[in-house]
């Protein structure tokens, strides 16, 4: 992944407590790591209503992902009609967001039920619901937008939403709806096309950001082990490699304001990218203790690795042990860059998965 598509992502998914990207295989299978991971979430906050209304916004829109979104070429379905969602916790608001293709016959009744949503309060909202109900509207692959005015009424407030054209027979359905939140919101078209650009471009399966407490942890470590036994690989090596990237994140104090973590699709195959912001002294010696696990052959690192755990002479620093464990586990050799942008200097180290 190159540097600054990983620093986009970074900026993009940065600026609030945990967030979750998903641009994988949907299935029914991971709308339960998704609750897990909301709940995860708002555990600390002990607001089950809150929750409630969360969990039914997240699998809503993931269902509507997997339920209504056009089938398409493979080409297209990684291209420009990719589906995605993400999910961003912050203290103002819960933030959901859809995007899949669409049929354009479909797409102008999208519009129009959104556009008749706005301003409904939440009985106008309940009646419409039992309205399109009772009328049993549906679409080729079902639905009357019950979906779409249910998670208004959770809400509370107007979703936002974008559709834009992608070929002659299809547009691209962005939703973005807030949960918990006070304000009105609308999509950010020009934000939104730029995070699904580079999720496009450099193949994101998953990316997420924030302080990865260890039930959060345990989802990510989860969702990436099964979304990688769908391509053929073993669970048990991607699983040491993850738990080695936490165990670096960990190791090396970043709790101040959390890391990137990216799952995607490289040249030679599956591949890990963490990005962190630090500071001058702190990447100084970051580099120099990968460049010692570099320099040593794997005989030689297994005796950095026990001299390290056992805190005798000829070990890397503590604090790195995790780079230590992520190249023990990766057959190919961990990558170290350091980069400096507007907001500051970051390391992105690559693996393979």
């Amino acid at each position: 992944m190159e540097f600054g598509s990983a620093h986009s992502l970074y900026l993009a998914l940065s600026g609030c407590r945990s967030s979750l990207l998903y641009s994988g295989a949907f299935t029914d299978a991971r709308t339960a790591d998704l609750v897990a991971w909301g709940e995860a979430l708002l555990d600390a906050e002990e607001r089950p209503t809150l929750r409630n209304r969360l969990t039914f916004v997240m699998v809503e829109a993931y269902q509507n992902i997997v339920r209504h979104r056009a089938l398409v070429g493979s080409e297209l379905e990684r291209g420009a009609g990719r589906s995605l969602f993400l999910l961003r916790h912050q203290a103002s608001g819960n933030e959901v967001v859809a995007v899949n293709p669409v049929l354009r016959d479909e797409a102008g009744g999208l519009r129009s039920l959104l556009e008749r949503l706005r301003g409904l309060d939440i009985a106008q909202l309940k009646q419409l619901f039992l309205q399109r109900l009772r009328a049993e509207e549906r679409t080729t692959r079902g639905g009357a937008g019950l979906g779409l005015i249910e998670m208004a009424r959770r809400s509370g407030q107007e979703m936002g939403h974008v559709l834009t054209a992608i070929d002659e027979a299809h547009e691209l359905f962005m939703l973005r709806v807030i949960v918990g939140g006070t304000s009105v919101v609308s999509a950010d078209a020009s934000a939104l096309r730029a995070l699904h650009e580079v999720v496009v471009r450099e193949d994101v399966l998953l990316a997420a950001t924030g302080l990865f407490a260890p039930a959060i942890q345990r989802v990510v470590v989860r969702l990436v082990a099964d979304e990688m036994e769908l391509s053929g690989e073993p669970r048990a090596p991607v699983m040491r490699i993850m738990h080695a990237a936490f165990g670096l994140v960990d190791t090396l104090g970043l709790d101040r304001e959390g890391a990137l973590l990216v799952v995607h699709r490289g040249a030679n195959g599956p591949a890990l990218a963490l990005m962190v912001r630090v500071d001058a002294s702190l990447a100084d010696r970051l580099l120099m203790a990968h460049a010692s696990i570099q320099e040593a052959d794997p005989a030689r690192r297994e005796v950095i690795y026990r001299n390290t755990l056992l805190d005798r002479p000829d070990g890397v620093d503590r604090e790195f042990l995790g780079l230590l464990e992520l190249q023990r586990s990766c057959a190919e050799p961990v990558r170290v860059e350091l980069g400096r942008t507007a907001d500051g200097m970051h390391i992105l180290i690559h693996s393979c998965l």
